[in-house]
């Protein structure tokens, strides 16, 4: 196990012991509005009076982002008494609204499907986390990302420099200090902050000049590496940041912010209630008793609690130090790592990406627009910044201060997601892209002043054009990991160690030999015919094992393949390979590229069977009929779990089913295991009795989303468990269930996928279409259905307002008149032009 603490527990360990607090002073609260220009101006003021009594030469003051827009306008406008004035604006606040433009950046660039499908966080978490909300958990989050990215962007950096022979640039003294400097952080020895020293010395000289150099080959060379190069420059940042808020960083912060921590440590927390003035009292004398002695009784809290050994000042170890801390920490950055490596694309292998950005998840391709808009929005941010300063900050006023800021129109992976139509009061029909969520809350909004629409009837139809709790927004399927399924049954069954005597007369060995042919290492055979060879001597060691040795490969010559979405997700990262023809003298190329083209393992296949028959005429492989025995878990019946396992796994997502939006393989163990019984009549799936089928597993899916069965009455009824977790807590849109419509689709493609899986042992199954099972056939491809009929963005119009003009949004506003924010499929696109306060009220909160 790693003995290294997360990134919070290392800095502690770094860090020298700073002076303890002295004096904390209790200053009385005033009892006005915050937002009150005179309030904030007597606290500034009382603020440097103070600092003028303790004989200081600066009053240094923190405010929070909504009032420190007021107090600089107070200190400009009193500039001979505020001259020594210095303001500072709240790290908390400046830290979210960086959380939130991280958000803004790579959410659809695969971060959000990284932090749910990894398993590390829950979709609805995530979501949370991603609107700037759950700071903590952020900065966390991302801290884990950033880790699992820094894994990966090394493991690149070192291969490039033997690749370019830069390696032995590196001086061997670098390495024993790291391994001198990992030994003293593991041990938790004093000398670490030192020899750190040390080699922060020896990486500047050595190690950061190739770093360098590396990072300008890969923004040159692929899109992709220098989009998530600057997410890792945005993370460093937050944390540099974070860390300059919690330790006095002079070079990297204000040292003020040492002060302010202990502030936060003390005053804040000890003037505080459990819920602050919120619920104390209604009466007007009772509270201003409260605002007057609040400061005395904090103060009084604070020697109390240290009289009472409640609070110890000496204790310095921090949780992220002790030993579950450092497991969880491991497992969950090895997870993120694992799942980067096995359902996504390698940000920094430079060979597995196009010339174009691609989002690492689906493998989706960015628009040139959409690519030069990411990779240069922190230049276009200065220059708007430059402009900002240049307008409303200078001494020629050629702009106001309170002007509204100009949006950057900044284009994500998000405007390649599909549209949607919806209908103006004017009978204009607009098109576009946006974002389900806002399909999602406008028309609640709207069911709440509007008779002719209702909850019921806006959740009983997807909302938009692609149902988001199975597929991504860009109409890819979301996948989950689904090895979490094969170790929850490890965590059911005792290991052995060896297998129990058994007759190999009797036994068949039956192998996935496509994992086998990616397994070899390729770089010790010259040729295909070496490499063939090399196949067939491991072939014939197995069958000491066994009489008959079944290799089983994918079939690549069907031309209509449920699974051809899944195979142009994986290899549209490298769209630009080359097919090469197979032949037994020629050179083995690069790996990994030439097997991620569906055309050269198809020629690979055929060319490594030919060179079976060859070699080995007299011993056909065949596949006999026999017994399998697995374990399924300690269920209350093993004969139903077993019966289950396959449809679950194929209601739950496989390569040719979506998975369920933040429920993993994890908890759909859980439920089969804790309630086998109730879903005794999950056989019907892959059966003829389609109808059955469905109802079914439409309980199956709705005790998933609903696993204490809180509403119960509600799973024969997809579309009211919508309607009940829509209204019973601030769900999103993705983490409701999808409508019966789209679950109805989903259901077939299971059970089809499940039907191949039963008819597995027959060499030409009778399956039926897969077009009556949730598939459509389009350009020559098959392509998931995702529900049949209407949506409710099809009948719901006013959504959007059509107001043009310089009055616009002021008058016969269909956004104003129902208290909603104009969007950017608004005429108006909820521009500065926008008249409508609702549209500025939430740019301001936002």
């Amino acid at each position: 196990m790693n003995k290294i603490p997360f990134w919070t527990g290392y800095n502690c360990l770094l860090s020298k012991k700073g002076a303890d607090v002295t004096v904390v002073a209790y200053p009385p609260i005033i009892d006005s509005k915050p937002n009150d220009m005179a309030t904030v101006y007597t606290a500034m003021k009382k603020c440097l009076d103070m600092s003028n009594d303790a004989g200081q030469d600066y009053a240094i003051q923190t405010f929070d982002q909504q009032l420190y827009a007021i107090a600089q306008q107070v200190k400009w406008s009193k500039p001979d008494i505020f001259n020594r004035h210095i303001l500072r604006l709240g790290g908390f606040h400046s830290l979210s609204c960086f959380l939130a433009s991280i958000m803004k950046l790579w959410a659809d660039g695969g971060l959000r499907d990284l932090l749910v499908d990894s398993g590390v966080f829950a979709g609805n978490t995530a979501e949370l986390m991603l609107n700037g909300k759950e700071f903590n958990r952020a900065v966390r989050g991302f801290t884990l990302v950033f880790e699992a990215l820094q894994v990966l962007f090394i493991s690149a950096f070192i291969h490039w420099c033997r690749t370019f022979d830069y390696f032995d640039q590196i001086p061997s003294a670098f390495w024993n200090v790291l391994l001198e400097f990992h030994t003293s952080i593991c041990d938790q020895t004093d000398q670490a902050s030192d020899i750190k020293t040390r080699l922060e010395k020896l990486f500047e000289d050595h190690v950061q000049p190739l770093i360098g150099m590396f990072k300008e080959w890969g923004h040159d060379t692929s899109p992709t590496f220098k989009y998530w190069d600057m997410f890792l420059v945005a993370v460093q940042i937050m944390l540099s940041n974070v860390r300059a808020e919690r330790k006095d960083k002079s070079k990297a912060h204000s040292m003020v912010f040492g002060v302010i921590w202990a502030l936060k440590k003390t005053i804040i927390k000890d003037s505080k209630g459990s819920g602050g003035i919120v619920g104390i009292t209604n009466q007007k004398s009772a509270l201003i008793r409260w605002t007057l002695t609040r400061h005395l009784l904090a103060s009084f809290s604070n020697e109390m609690n240290d009289r009472a050994g409640i609070t110890c000042k000496s204790d310095n170890s921090h949780e992220e130090i002790k030993q579950t801390a450092l497991k969880r920490d491991e497992e969950q950055v090895q997870a993120i790592v694992t799942h980067l490596n096995q359902t996504m694309t390698d940000p920094f292998d430079i060979d597995a990406h196009p010339p174009c950005l691609i989002n690492i998840s689906t493998g989706m391709h960015a628009t040139r627009e959409v690519q030069d808009s990411l990779l240069f929005a922190v230049d276009e941010g200065e220059n708007m910044c430059r402009k900002f300063v240049k307008s409303a900050l200078s001494l020629d006023q050629s702009g106001s201060f309170y002007s509204p800021i100009t949006k950057s129109k900044l284009k994500t992976f998000e405007h390649m997601n599909a549209k949607t139509t919806l209908k103006c009061k004017s009978g204009e029909i607009i098109t576009g892209h946006i974002n389900p969520e806002i399909v999602f809350r406008r028309p609640l909004v709207l069911a709440n002043s509007r008779d002719d629409v209702t909850i019921e009837s806006i959740l009983s139809l997807p909302l938009g054009p692609i149902p988001v709790s199975l597929f991504h927004e860009d109409g890819t399927m979301r996948k989950c990991c689904k090895s979490d399924l094969v170790k929850q049954f490890e965590n059911e069954v005792s290991p052995v160690l060896s297998l129990p005597d058994f007759d190999p007369s009797l036994t068949t060995y039956i192998r996935d030999g496509m994992a086998i042919v990616q397994c070899m290492d390729a770089k010790k055979h010259k040729t295909f015919g070496d490499l063939a060879l090399a196949y067939c001597n491991y072939l014939a060691s197995c069958f000491t094992k066994a009489h008959t040795v079944a290799d089983v490969f994918d079939r690549y010559d069907v031309k209509h393949s449920i699974k051809s979405g899944e195979r142009e997700r994986r290899t549209k990262v490298t769209a630009h390979a080359k097919v090469f023809q197979v032949i037994e003298g020629r050179n083995v190329p690069d790996w990994k590229k030439f097997l991620s083209v569906k055309d050269n393992k198809k020629a690979l296949i055929n060319f490594v069977c030919d060179f079976l028959f060859k070699i080995i005429k007299s011993n056909p492989l065949l596949v006999l009929p026999g017994h399998t025995y697995y374990m399924a878990g300690s269920t209350e019946d093993p004969e139903i779990a077993k019966s289950s396992s396959c449809r679950t796994c194929s209601l739950s997502g496989c390569d040719t089913t979506s998975s369920l939006f933040g429920i993993g393989k994890k908890s759909v163990y859980k439920v089969l295991k804790d309630a086998v019984l109730d879903f005794s009549d999950l056989y019907n799936l892959g059966d003829s009795d389609t109808e059955t089928a469905i109802s079914c597993s439409r309980r199956f899916v709705a005790r998933l989303y609903d696993q204490k069965k809180k509403y119960a009455s509600c799973h024969q009824d997809i579309n009211k468990l919508r309607v009940k977790l829509a209204t019973s807590k601030d769900s999103s849109l993705v983490r409701l269930p999808p409508s019966e419509a789209a679950l109805r689709q989903h259901i077939l493609r299971a059970s089809f996928q499940t039907k191949i899986w039963h008819a597995s042992c027959l060499a030409k199954p009778p399956l039926p279409s897969p077009l009556e099972y949730g598939w459509k056939s389009f350009k020559d491809s098959l392509h998931p259905v995702y529900f049949e009929g209407n949506m409710s963005a099809d009948f719901l119009h006013d959504l959007v307002c059509s107001c043009k003009g310089k009055s616009q949004c002021k008058k016969s506003c269909v956004c104003v008149d129902q208290n909603l924010a104009c969007t950017d499929l608004c005429s108006c696109q909820g521009s500065e032009s926008c008249k409508n306060v609702h549209t500025h009220a939430l740019t301001e909160e936002v």
